[in-house]
């Protein structure tokens, strides 16, 4: 038989048994529907940030590949912007270009 794992929400505690008494009067539940009421305004705001966060992130997993694209074109063509060859294999900032296959 496996033992159950235990984890930190399991632990019986004080407030645990404060909420149980709190419910059984009208005043108690008026008092537990309050906290509830925070702790879900809380949850919403982690969850707006979580979003904002995403989005974030999502947009700088765009400028990262962009910026890829944009690296992997110059180790197949090293040369500048609308710049065309001077001579054979050079070009006007001085890269000579050389493809090597092994």
């Amino acid at each position: 038989m496996a033992v159950p794992r235990k984890s930190l929400r399991g632990i019986k505690t004080m407030a645990g048994l404060v909420d149980r008494r709190r419910s059984r009067t009208s005043a108690g539940a008026l008092l537990e529907m309050s906290a509830l009421a925070n702790e879900k305004e809380r949850l919403h705001q982690e969850l707006a940030a979580a979003r904002r966060r995403r989005k974030e992130i999502k947009v700088r997993l765009t400028e990262i590949a962009a910026k890829e694209r944009r690296l992997q074109k110059f180790l197949t063509a090293p040369r500048l912007e609308g710049e065309a060859p001077t001579q054979a294999g050079e070009t006007r900032c001085g890269l000579k270009l050389k493809e090597f296959n092994y």
